[in-house]
């Protein structure tokens, strides 16, 4: 079966030529078995170097022990509500998405709009909110912000209460609520109080809140807590070459509470083009005679570019889960990437009917299949 002709075997050399990832003599030769091999190899392989638009990469995920303490300081300027947060963390490479997202949570603690808070972390004076990594950030610094919010809440209650002087004053069990940068009391909304006003009577600038974000133990040991999904993926092969193309990738996923949909669309798209790029893209080759990795750059490391990425969609299940945490957050850091592949690779053998199952799929290993 792989006795093939010398004009099939230059129509597929042209191909792997005039492609866009595939200008590499490495590349082409690595596709080939040893009777392709031998024909090819008295042939002078030239071709020019390849440039790469637009690489997709993706944050990595580290281990974390899934704990996190959080210490929020609040105050105001110039009469403006002015938050301000502070932690030590590893953040790697998802600040910027993993800022909004607290201040997100920060807010709706404190009963403040968005554009009345304000992010920050990096200073180690303040307490360790963990590393960014397991798929488990968002969930435990986000219950500790959400809970040193309800902190700030609660000194700012006492403040009002106790002080004769204020609207609240003995709101007692009646309690107080916060919102829109106010307390209430409960039992008469009427009767309301701005934090600025409470933290300026008190000769106050600003006031400080704790919070912690361990998971339950207890909880987790009688309830499962993991985000989960399914991917669909359609491709389609060329019978005479056998490229494969994917067409199509459809992701449904429930992960608890989100707390931003464009966010966590966009992390599950990024990671749905991941599990596609392992299946069909990503290989490093190794020198085995001197251990060192051939195709460390991205000229013949291949990663997807945009015309590689089929249509896209991602579906968010709404999923209330009162066991995992306080706010009912779970992961989406990997929940994108475990299940493209497989579909990828399940899609390929529907279209084919041949059961692969190593990564990458290369047209060697259909060819391959088909001959035994």
């Amino acid at each position: 079966p792989w006795n093939l002709s010398q004009r099939r075997l230059k129509k597929r050399l042209a191909l792997a030529l005039t492609h866009r990832r595939m200008l590499n003599r490495a590349s082409f030769l690595h596709m080939l078995n040893q009777d392709e091999y031998r024909l090819i190899s008295p042939l002078r392989l030239t071709a020019p170097q390849v440039v790469i638009p637009n690489a997709v990469f993706l944050d990595e995920v580290d281990d974390s022990s899934g704990e996190s303490e959080f210490q929020m300081r609040f105050g105001h300027l110039r009469d403006k509500p002015y938050v301000l947060f502070l932690g030590r963390a590893h953040y790697k490479k998802g600040l910027d998405i993993l800022a909004e997202a607290f201040a997100q949570i920060a807010a709706d603690s404190l009963g403040l709009s968005l554009d009345q808070t304000e992010f920050r972390a990096g200073t180690s004076d303040l307490p360790d909110a963990g590393i960014a990594g397991g798929s488990a950030h968002t969930a435990t610094a986000g219950v500790a912000i959400h809970n040193a919010g309800a902190d700030v809440i609660a000194k700012l209650a006492e403040l009002a209460t106790s002080n004769e002087r204020s609207p609240l004053f003995g709101a007692g069990n009646a309690g107080v609520i916060a919102r829109d940068g106010r307390l209430f009391r409960r039992d008469d909304e009427d009767r309301s109080e701005s934090y600025a006003d409470i933290l300026t009577r008190a000769g106050l600038m600003e006031i400080e809140g704790r919070g912690g974000g361990a998971p339950d133990a207890a909880a987790q040991t009688a309830y499962a807590m993991h985000a989960h999904g399914a991917v669909f993926a359609e491709v389609k092969v060329d019978p005479d070459l056998g490229q494969i193309r994917v067409t199509r990738m459809v992701g449904a996923f429930a992960a608890g509470r989100i707390i931003n949909p464009r966010l966590v669309r966009s992390q599950i798209f990024g990671g749905m083009i991941w599990g596609m790029s392992f299946a069909l893209h990503e290989e490093a080759l190794m020198d085995q005679h001197s251990g060192r990795i051939l195709n460390a750059n991205l000229a013949e490391y291949h990663v997807p570019v945009n015309a590689d990425v089929p249509s896209l969609d991602a579906l968010m299940i709404e999923e209330h889960d009162p066991h995992v945490n306080a706010l009912g957050i779970k992961g989406v850091g990997e929940i994108g990437i475990t299940g493209s592949a497989g579909a990828v690779a399940n899609a390929v053998w529907h279209a084919t009917g041949i059961r692969l199952r190593r990564f990458p799929i290369r047209i060697s290993d259909l060819f391959a299949s088909e001959a035994h």
